[in-house]
């Protein structure tokens, strides 16, 4: 929790009075790990904002299946490709909290899954190879679970 909060204060810290420039590219696709694991796409609607969609085969508590969209707005920092993002969406999906047996075969206990989420992280954009890596807090807001923290760690490869 501590690397947690730490990076929340570096993230905040160095976003402070820097400008916005273009990523280096226009769209990005890859593969995302964590509370929300699944197929990656980041799309630059602007130079300085995208829209990210993560479908989820985990889903909430990696049971399940999702899908959100994220708005994002980029800032550039000091270090050469690297990038501070931050914004918000919503999720929509379904996931379980177990299973059980009758009349022999399994029955899965499906639950919808809805909300709002939200999104601070850091992007580094490889520019010698069309690769980003991003590492970010998602925390979010499910109208059938609660408030659950999350965090993701994307690998990308970009299309110019």
């Amino acid at each position: 929790m501590k690397a947690l909060k730490k990076m929340f204060v570096i993230v905040l810290l160095t976003s402070l009075g820097v400008g916005a420039t273009a990523q280096g590219y226009k769209t990005g696709i890859g593969f995302k790990f964590g509370d929300a694991s699944g197929l990656n796409l980041k799309h630059f609607i602007k130079s300085d904002a995208a829209i990210e969609g993560i479908l989820s085969f985990g889903g909430l508590n990696n049971r399940g299946f999702g899908i959100t969209v994220l708005y994002e707005i980029h800032k550039s920092l000091s270090v050469d490709g690297l990038f501070v993002y931050f914004g918000g969406g919503a999720h929509l999906g379904t996931w379980y909290d177990g299973r059980y047996w009758k009349d022999g075969r399994y029955y899965y206990n499906y639950h919808p899954s809805a909300g709002i989420d939200g999104v601070l992280g850091l992007e580094y954009v490889i520019q010698e190879v069309p690769l980003s890596i991003a590492l970010d807090l998602k925390p979010a807001f499910d109208i059938y679970y609660g408030f659950y923290p999350g965090m993701g760690l994307a690998f990308r490869y970009n299309l110019k």
